[in-house]
């Protein structure tokens, strides 16, 4: 798994970053030491497994007539686990 979770975490910290309230502060605090404890977590694959690569990508522009923004999704697999 990836973790799309800790990207928005510290994406939303950054904000808070030069002067956080305690509440964000602590927060902070919370992230670096999960990534520091994870940080030699791996994804590791047998060489016998099949690893095929499948993609879906949905791109679309014009169900949103309010923005015209453009709106992706996509799922990532390697062989039958879901990456992202």
């Amino acid at each position: 798994m990836t973790c799309s979770d800790l990207l928005f975490t510290v994406n939303y910290l950054t904000h808070f970053a030069s002067n956080p309230w305690k509440a964000y502060w602590e927060a902070m605090k919370h992230t670096i030491t999960y990534v520091k404890n994870t940080i030699d977590y791996r994804i590791t694959y047998h060489y016998r497994a099949n690893l095929q690569h499948i993609s879906f990508v949905k791109s679309d522009y014009v169900n949103n007539q309010d923005t015209r923004r453009l709106i992706d999704r996509y799922i990532f697999y390697i062989g039958r686990e879901l990456v992202s």
